[in-house]
């Protein structure tokens, strides 16, 4: 075997076991987006009675020469009397696949749920309470005491705090005298107050980040209220952030690095995103890799595809697996493989099908309403080449909570792709030995790796001069056979568990995956 296999346990010490010099049948794989490593199989021959130095959750590196073409951990073992099976899985999977995290970033919800009504407080019964695209607290036509108030709660999950709340205010006390106050809970003081009727915004950012805030009503003098209604209390357009900065891939990324004790320090692989997300929180207790895959979804401001997945740590400074998000390779600059149709033996189908030119999205808002924008509403929503070529061809997108802005950006990163035909490899290429590089030269099979792109040099409808040039989606190698199998394709944008995309007429829902 020309792979090279190490070991470490759940403490990070290497452990010697000699006998994983003679593993047999290993094979591997390689995804993008997500990964980069995926699953990974070998079998270690020795003698059944004896303990083989390797347990589940262990670390498993192999090397070709000395580079390091895969690293995961080692999830199941089977034992024979011949040796042991060894099931693992890149750390994609294995770490950020089964650890949840509970994170609002930006929450600009306004429900019960996180904007709960506390009844303890003197004057609770007092109010009325109006969550229609706002939160509005009104007293009731009933008298008051001096310093009673009503108050709304805002609760961050445990371990997380309020760093910065941005709103909109309208307050109105028409003769009478009222407060309304942004209490910080942890700091024990005002973070705003107001005593006069008036509307304005309010961006602040917490001197004492919190994990409760308060949004107060205070009567100011034994009174009672009329019925009209016009004594009130109002914030709208609320956001609560977990965090100071710009919300992008960038800053998720950052903060499921640093929350992740596993992975490297280094973030140098994090590239700067700049599109902002807001809002973005979690689904309760998400799983890291379903976190990274939404921000990633959302591409940039460009609508270029992104990507993100875990690279060896070989290179880091900490020796620990490095996180990445990066934008999707472009298939218009020059590929790093390349192959042709007589050595692969492969044909490639043009999708006329995947064709769509007019594309509807739909989304949900903070208060949980279904928002729908066609061409009709945005004229860049649609491509009249398109149309003109094959006909007005609708997609409908429906995403989960969102904003506008970024279901449309969804919609015309959508179009750019599928506006015109896409290719398909109709089947996997094997290659055995050497993959041949463009710039010269070869690479072994087993580095060989998703991500990367292809040139495929004789395809006959080729009208670039330089060959179809494909993603590499995944790889699966083979070091008994010295192949690598190969999958090509252009990754879906709207690739992520939340977002379905349905055809028009077409009969149903799918999740492009």
């Amino acid at each position: 075997m020309s792979l090279v296999m190490l070991t470490r346990d759940l403490n990070g010490a290497w452990v010697y076991e000699p006998r994983l010099l003679w593993v047999r049948g290993a094979k591997f794989s390689t995804m993008y987006p997500g990964g980069l490593f995926g699953a990974a199989t070998f079998f270690v021959p020795h003698d059944g009675r004896t303990l083989l130095q390797l347990r589940a959750g262990y670390e498993v590196r192999m090397y070709e020469g000395l580079v390091e073409c895969w690293r995961g951990v080692v999830t199941d073992l089977e034992e024979h009397r011949q040796g042991t099976a060894v099931t693992c899985v890149g750390h994609w999977g294995g770490l950020l696949g089964v650890r949840s995290w509970n994170k609002r970033w930006a929450d600009d919800r306004i429900g019960e749920e996180v904007w709960g009504v506390d009844p303890s407080v003197t004057a609770a019964v007092k109010v009325t309470y109006d969550r229609y695209n706002r939160l509005r607290i009104t007293p009731k036509n009933v008298a008051f005491g001096l310093s009673e108030f009503a108050q709304l709660v805002y609760r961050m999950p445990t371990g997380q705090t309020v760093k910065r709340v941005t709103l909109n205010y309208d307050f109105q006390e028409a003769a009478q005298v009222w407060e309304m106050v942004l209490y910080n809970v942890t700091a024990g003081g005002v973070v705003w107050s107001l005593t006069a009727s008036g509307t304005g915004s309010r961006d602040d950012t917490l001197a004492t980040p919190t994990q409760s805030l308060y949004l107060r009503f205070i009567s100011r003098a034994a009174q009672t209220p009329p019925a009209d209604g016009t004594i009130y209390g109002q914030v709208s357009s609320v956001m609560v952030y977990s965090e100071t900065g710009t919300i992008d891939l960038t800053a998720v990324a950052g903060d499921v690095s640093g929350h992740v004790t596993e992975l490297s320090a280094d973030e140098q692989l994090i590239a700067a995103n700049g599109y902002g997300l807001a809002p973005f929180i979690t689904d309760y207790q998400e799983f890291l890799s379903s976190i990274l895959e939404r921000a990633a979804a959302f591409g940039d401001s460009s609508q270029n595809p992104w990507a993100v997945g875990v690279r060896a740590g070989q290179l880091a400074s900490d020796d620990k697996p490095v996180l990445f998000a990066e934008q999707q390779p472009s298939l218009t600059t020059a590929p790093f493989y390349e192959i042709s149709l007589r050595e692969a033996e492969v044909g490639v189908r043009r999708n006329m099908s995947d064709v769509f030119n007019w594309i509807v999205v739909q989304y949900r808002n903070s208060q949980g309403d279904t928002i729908v924008t066609t061409p009709d509403d945005d004229a860049t929503l649609t491509d009249a080449d398109s149309a003109a070529k094959f006909g007005r061809r609708d997609a409908v997108l429906d995403l989960d909570f969102s904003s506008l802005a970024q279901a449309k950006n969804y919609a015309r990163r959508f179009l750019a792709k599928y506006k015109n035909p896409t290719y398909a490899i109709t089947s996997p290429v094997r290659v055995r030995g050497r993959v041949k590089l463009v710039g010269g030269g070869y690479v072994p099979a087993s580095l060989v790796q998703a991500g990367k792109t292809v040139r495929i040099t004789d395809f006959l409808e080729d009208l670039s001069g330089t060959g179809l040039v494909m993603l590499v989606t995944s790889t699966t190698y083979d070091d008994q056979n010295k192949t690598v199998e190969v999958g090509f394709g252009e990754v879906d944008p709207l690739q992520v568990a939340v977002v379905q995309r349905r055809v028009a007429g077409g009969g149903g829902e799918g999740a492009r995956r």
